[in-house]
């Protein structure tokens, strides 16, 4: 073993120890292959539109855009993130069958949805791709990878919790007017217990729907358990994948996350927002912002490594190539000084 992994492993500056950067760059280049990184498809910020095959709307089966979007009419908070003040889609919404799930494409506003899932699970997934595009439209939607790793895990993990937080607000109002597939749906979804917090909020004091207690209860609680594993796992890989180029950004060239970009994102068509709320902890609190699972800390440590590594070497060599221009040709001065006698 060297001399630095040894001091490597002697001396952690974190809870987490260091892990062998070695074995990191193995592990890396292998999560660098497109049949490795099952998490690929499922991120926001990978996608290339141009790989979406030729899109259509279904017309043959029961469900069409049509119907879809006039089941979440229904509800005040969807219909102001779906159509703007004319009744006009704020986004263009297509069927492909090559999308795993769903899909938005912030480049070139569409939303695309797989239509062979049932209508409750592709109205929970079009709520929340288009809180995204409602951001998107107001300049509150943030590429995680525009950040350095700490704040674009951060950045990932608020903006999931709070797309699934507007998702059970819309399945709670419809619910109110007797529409319960979608609510039935989310009940018995793995998040369960982010929507029964919502619930407990409402049905305590209907007055917490209003004035964001129940969302920030929901917002919260998404931050328990082990989605906040799987969502850094997913947000980690794309920093590796060479076609983000993440590894190759600069410090100084990132942005700097603050309390302010994090409240933006808990903004309401309505005007209200959810995390200004007082008695609550800062939106950038160790509490939301943690590594906990020891895999995904010590990928993130290698991470920042690479990033801070690449760095000190482009600078290394800047500086190099500066003292190389600065190098005096001392036979040149003699020749010249001889010409001039």
């Amino acid at each position: 073993m060297s001399e630095d992994h040894k001091d490597t492993e002697k001396k952690p500056t974190s809870s987490v120890s260091k892990p062998k950067t070695k074995q990191f760059s193995k592990r890396a280049n292998r999560l660098k292959d497109n049949d490795r990184l099952d998490n690929r498809l499922s991120m926001l910020w990978a996608m290339d539109y141009d790989t979406v095959s030729e899109p259509f709307e279904r017309r043959t089966g029961d469900l069409n855009i049509q119907k879809l979007t006039g089941f979440l009419k229904e509800s005040g908070t969807a219909s102001h993130m779906l159509f703007d003040e004319n009744q006009k889609l704020r986004s263009e919404i297509v069927f492909d069958e090559q999308t795993l799930i769903s899909q938005y494409y912030p480049e070139h506003n569409v939303i695309v949805l797989n239509p062979d899932r049932p209508l409750p699970e592709l109205a929970c997934m079009l709520i929340k791709k288009m809180r995204r595009a409602w951001q998107a439209e107001q300049g509150h939607l943030f590429n995680p990878l525009k950040f350095n790793p700490d704040d674009a895990i951060l950045v990932n993990r608020a903006q999931q919790a709070d797309a699934l937080m507007i998702a059970i607000r819309v399945a709670w109002e419809l619910k109110l007017i007797g529409e319960k597939d979608m609510w039935n749906f989310m009940i018995g979804a793995p998040f369960a217990d982010v929507t029964r917090t919502y619930e407990i909020h409402a049905q305590n004091d209907f007055r917490s729907l209003n004035d964001g207690r129940a969302g920030r209860a929901a917002y919260d609680k998404w931050f328990e358990g082990q989605r906040t594993r799987i969502h850094d796992k997913r947000v980690i890989h794309q920093m590796l994948l060479e076609d983000t180029r993440y590894m190759e950004q600069r410090s100084d060239n990132l942005a700097d996350l603050t309390d302010q970009m994090l409240c933006q994102i808990a903004d309401l068509p309505d005007g209200r927002n959810y995390m200004s709320l007082k008695g609550h902890r800062n939106p950038m609190h160790t509490d939301y912002t943690d590594v906990e699972d020891r895999s995904n800390a010590n990928f993130l440590w290698f991470v920042k490594f690479e990033r801070n590594f690449q760095q000190k070497e482009q600078d290394m060599l800047e500086e190099s190539l500066m003292l190389s221009a600065e190098v005096i040709d001392f036979s040149q001065r003699a020749f010249e000084m001889r010409g001039n006698r």
